[in-house]
């Protein structure tokens, strides 16, 4: 394994410079990057196996350990468990806390931070709050089960499906009544129907969303208020405030955006992606498919450019500007206002990402087998892989971290001689970012 040895930190700086092209603004940005070991990826582990905690300062994957299976965080090894369920080790999105289930005998347990949780004959894949620790999950009992969150157990129902969680204390989950279903918040039953699709809920846990099924027919209620019925219904996205609330509703030919509980006319084609609120909900953007397999970001009711494919769109904090990721032909950029930044090969949608004071851009590019950290058009090092969950993770103004695979070359003695042979790395990066 490669050690870097740097006085007073164990971290190895790579610095960068370059021109910022955000917005049509013609600034100096300087990008260093320092990278720490967390661990080897063992061989046979595809790199998408592994988790990265909301902060991208953490990395978890499972291993083998002769018969039995451990969680790796950050390198290190926890208990061994007959099975991990799924392989999958997650975070809170706090990034403090470490949620695995487990399998033990003929039960199956939660373990959140390495204490077990109590034994189950089955439990469904956890949920965690938008913002905070909280953890719940469904549990199954005899016949019975029962929402579990944070450790403590609801009331028993003939079905449960765990809904959404609120760092401020809510819970809402679907629960099954003889042949019908409700949503409960907070322990209270809701209005029965034929069948509850899915639950949502505000960042703040203000508001409550779910999709209510009744005849074959999707009506989105929120707050106990039914909406119109629709064929087909997509998830309810709220503002970050929880000041609005849309979705996209009706078959693909005839798709509308609702707003706010009213039909939101698009512009220049049929919905595709949507809707986007800015952080206070004050201004709306969504993707729109046009002839010829085309497409263009609608914002504010102004379309922009065309492009083969256009999506991810995401508003600065201050609501100011917005970014997306575009396709023309073979070459994939971030559009920034119009300004088309960056030409790759492709561009991860799931992180493109603005600093918390707005004034740097940051996405994932890809060139040439290669991945890069771009902050404003400036390209980091490159590495096999960046992961990240969602968005890239911005600790300040100045400060990104991600975790990143890196590839060499070893050499290993074996019988018929030596040969060099492939060892990818768990590298924890900082990317700190300098310039006018």
């Amino acid at each position: 394994m490669r050690r870097f040895l740097v006085p007073c930190a164990a971290f190895a700086a790579v610095g960068l410079v370059g021109l910022c092209a955000q917005a049509g603004e013609g600034r100096t940005t300087r990008l260093e990057h320092q990278e720490v070991s967390l661990a080897r990826l063992p061989d046979r582990m595809l790199a998408e196996q592994v988790s990265v905690s909301p902060d991208g300062r953490r990395a978890a994957w499972t291993s083998r350990r002769g018969a039995k299976v451990v969680a790796v965080v950050d390198g290190k090894e926890g208990k061994p468990y007959e099975w991990i369920v799924g392989g999958r080790v997650g975070f809170t999105a706090d990034s403090q806390h470490v949620v695995y289930q487990v399998r033990r005998g003929q039960k199956v347990l939660t373990v959140v931070d390495d204490k077990e949780g109590k034994e189950y004959d089955a439990v469904d894949d956890w949920v965690c709050s938008r913002s905070g620790g909280r953890v719940g999950y469904v549990a199954k009992r005899g016949g019975k089960f029962v929402a579990v969150v944070d450790g403590v157990e609801a009331k028993e129902y003939d079905n449960v499906r765990m809904g959404a969680l609120a760092a401020s204390g809510r819970v809402a989950y679907v629960a099954g009544i003889g042949a019908k279903e409700c949503v409960v918040v907070d322990g209270e039953e809701g209005r029965l129907w034929d069948r509850v699709a899915e639950v949502w809920m505000s960042l703040d846990g203000k508001h409550v969303a779910h999709q209510a099924i009744r005849n074959e027919k999707y009506m989105m209620v929120v707050d106990g208020v039914v909406g119109k019925a629709y064929p087909a219904m997509g998830p309810a996205e709220f503002s970050r405030d929880g000041s609005r609330v849309g979705y996209a509703a009706g078959l693909e030919a005839e798709r509308t955006l609702v707003v706010d509980g009213a039909e939101h006319p698009t512009v220049g084609g049929r919905l595709a992606e949507g809707p986007i609120f800015s952080d206070n909900g004050g201004r709306l953007a969504y993707v729109v498919a046009k002839e010829g397999e085309r497409a263009a970001v609608v914002v504010d009711g102004v379309e922009g450019k065309t492009y083969d494919t256009a999506g991810g769109a995401r508003f600065r904090p201050d609501g100011k500007h917005l970014a997306y990721v575009a396709q023309r032909g073979s070459k994939t950029m971030v559009v920034v206002d119009e300004v088309e930044t960056g030409v790759y090969e492709a561009v991860e949608r799931a992180s493109l990402a603005f600093s918390p004071n707005g004034q740097h851009v940051a996405w994932v590019g890809r060139r040439g087998g290669k991945e890069f950290l771009v902050v404003d058009g400036v390209e980091g090092s490159a590495y096999s892989r960046v992961l990240v969950a969602e968005g890239l993770a911005f600790a300040d103004d100045k400060t990104m971290n991600a975790i990143a695979v890196r590839e060499t070359e070893i050499e290993q003695r074996r019988e018929e001689g030596t040969a060099r042979v492939p060892q990818r790395e768990i590298l924890a990066v900082k990317a700190l970012i300098a310039g006018n």
